[in-house]
């Protein structure tokens, strides 16, 4: 097991990862526990949510998604046209 392969386990041993499936390509796929991941992985997190930040302002860039902020700073990412599929909240 390489150290990459380690990582993840320990993440998916401590609750921060959980398995969700396998993707088309049999990538496997988890969800984030993102209050396990604030304490046992903070670095981790913080660049995954940059990833995840900059795959929504490139699909904003496209014209799939439209970024909306409310007056209390909450962040949300929507498909272009659709109202509230989702959103993030940035404190």
């Amino acid at each position: 097991m390489d150290e990459v392969e380690q990582y993840i386990a320990y993440l998916v041993d401590e609750g921060g990862l959980i398995f969700a499936g396998m993707d088309e390509n049999g990538e496997a796929v988890y969800h984030h526990d993102i209050s396990i991941l604030e304490q046992i992985a903070p670095e981790y997190l913080q660049e995954h949510l940059a990833d995840v930040e900059n795959a929504l302002i490139d699909l904003y860039k496209k014209g799939l998604v439209d970024i909306v902020i409310d007056d209390d700073g909450t962040v949300k990412y929507q498909v272009a046209g659709v109202e509230d599929d989702f959103k993030l909240k940035y404190q």
